[in-house]
């Protein structure tokens, strides 16, 4: 599953069983697990294998609960999806958006605010540390996926007390 880092070598990440998306058909794959378990960097590199394989037609929505974690976090953070793959992006943190070299778009969005998940289309979203996340624009975002033949998401969270995340669990 090694993918080409953005200096061009080859990436030796090995991932472990629970950062390998489900085999079939699915709708939402829900990565739970503890700090340092690696869930954000399977999602960025989800996103990033996604952008790759879909190119014009990958629209991706990405939302962590503020919009300075899904910048510092799943943009910019350590595995964030930019820092792995910075060659790869025309990255406007300003506008708090991406557009792949093969021509799909990212939009970074934080989840305070449910009013800005209304409208967006998508064919892709993740969530990091969806349980700290306004159920409201996770619910929001949903119904913005509809873009492409098999459009779906992926949650990666810790574990908390949220019945929205333990139904998805479900």
């Amino acid at each position: 599953m090694g993918i080409d880092s953005s200096e061009g070598q080859q990436d030796t990440w090995e991932p472990h069983p629970h950062q390998i998306p489900p085999e079939g058909d699915w709708h939402v794959w829900l990565l739970l697990g503890g700090r340092g378990s690696g869930k954000t960097e399977a999602g960025a590199r989800y996103v990033l294998n996604h952008l790759r394989a879909y190119g014009p037609a990958a629209r991706v929505g990405i939302g962590a609960p503020t919009f300075g974690d899904v910048r510092d976090v799943c943009a910019e953070g350590v595995s964030g999806l930019i820092t792995m793959a910075k060659s790869e992006f025309n990255y406007s943190r300003h506008l708090s958006e991406a557009t792949h070299q093969r021509g799909g778009y990212v939009k970074f969005i934080g989840a305070l605010d449910s009013d800005r998940w209304n409208g967006p289309q998508w064919s892709l979203l993740w969530f990091d540390e969806l349980a700290l996340c306004n159920q409201d624009s996770w619910e929001q975002a949903l119904f913005g996926l509809r873009l492409g033949r098999r459009p779906h998401a992926i949650a990666t969270t810790t574990p908390k007390n949220r019945k929205f995340v333990k139904e998805l669990q479900a």
